[in-house]
């Protein structure tokens, strides 16, 4: 192995080791091998060597130098990612989890779902994401990609709603506007069906709440007969 490493966090590497670990980029846990195992994803990834890690682990015994010069060169990344990292661990985990289900049913904490992501969904370079992409990075492409989906989810509402009025004046011209008088009751799209359906709920009391209401105006009002006795 030669002394001149490439040391770098990249996104492949980062993608190798959820896959050697079995576990996301953000849970890293320092008291276990875990950060060994970034190390050899990181050399294997951006050097030309094909080794497995436990080879990597008998050359850091062996050969003191090459522990040191990697341990060196990923401090001085380190702090320079430092910085940004735990401030888009928690920019970006919750957003995902807010946004979609489907992504959030995939696990989408993971950095190597997120590549996928941006190179399916958002479409780009796939050797950029993979090599040259840090994980810095990510929040800003990611929240283009939310923007593509917001701005694509709100044309086609407009779409779908400008042609039901469409069909909506055809039909009244036919059948008239007593049975027809809004769009909605021609055909009513899921996302009205949900406000409709919040709207309903903020009206709705169940049975003990009912219960509950019932019970209060009693007890206030026998109080009030109560002190009127008193008053008399």
């Amino acid at each position: 192995m030669e002394k001149d490493l490439k040391i770098k966090l990249n996104i492949k590497s980062i993608i190798r080791f959820e896959q050697l670990t079995n576990k996301s980029f953000y849970e890293i846990d320092s008291l276990t091998d875990d950060f060994i195992k970034l190390l050899y994803c990181i050399v294997l990834v951006n050097n030309d060597f094909v080794f497995s890690y436990d080879d990597f682990l008998d050359i850091l015994k062996t050969n003191n130098k090459i522990g040191k010069d990697i341990m060196n060169k990923f401090q001085k990344l380190n702090q320079l990612n430092e910085q940004f990292i735990d401030k888009i661990k928690t920019a970006i985990e919750p957003e995902i989890k807010k946004e979609t289900e489907p992504i959030k049913e995939n696990k989408i904490n993971y950095i190597k779902d997120i590549a996928s992501m941006l190179i399916v969904q958002l479409g780009l370079d796939a050797n950029y994401v993979l090599y040259d992409m840090e994980v810095i990075d990510i929040k800003m492409y990611y929240d283009a990609y939310i923007t593509k989906i917001k701005n694509e989810e709100n044309i086609n509402i407009i779409n779908l709603t400008y042609n039901r009025l469409n069909t909506w004046y055809s039909v009244i011209c036919q059948v008239g506007a007593e049975k027809l008088n809004n769009p909605t009751k021609l055909y009513s799209f899921p996302w009205e069906k949900e406000e409709l359906e919040k709207e309903v709920k903020k009206h709705q009391i169940n049975k003990s709440e009912f219960d509950d209401i019932m019970k209060n105006q009693m007890a206030g009002l026998i109080e009030n007969i109560n002190k009127t006795k008193e008053i008399n």
